[in-house]
């Protein structure tokens, strides 16, 4: 299964770099709603696409013609996986600056402030004694 001429050459390149395959996605088309009078209502020009491998699902009923659903669905499948990548290359990042800052070792100046913090509640502790 190719993508549809419509989509543009950069549509492929951009959906390579992503991971999107079209032999991983569904396409079904089914009874749209809303305005369109007799044309949406008897013909199944809304559009349903379904990422396996994501478990991304979209539904276009946007337009009057199929066509025209299909090739936006196809556009808006693409952008919701790009952002799922995003979101997963930053949660990712956040993790590792996380684990790295764990790991650093305090400052001469942090340290001397935690250790005269521990001091103070040592003595406050110590006060707490009975007279």
């Amino acid at each position: 299964m190719e993508f549809l001429p419509e989509l543009g050459p950069g549509y492929a390149a951009r959906a390579a770099a992503v991971g999107l395959h079209p032999e991983d996605v569904t396409e079904n088309f089914i009874l749209g709603s809303g305005h369109g009078g007799q044309n949406r209502n008897k013909r199944s020009t809304a559009v349903q696409l379904v990422h396996r491998t994501f478990d991304i699902e979209v539904r276009c009923f946007r337009k009057r013609e199929q066509h025209q659903n299909r090739v936006e669905a196809w556009m808006i499948l693409l952008e919701k996986i790009e952002e799922r990548k995003i979101d997963i290359e930053n949660a990712l990042a956040r993790q590792e600056y996380v684990e790295t800052a764990q790991k650093r070792p305090r400052s001469r100046k942090g340290k001397e402030k935690m250790l005269g913090e521990k001091k103070q509640r040592g003595e406050v502790k110590r006060n707490r004694g009975s007279l």
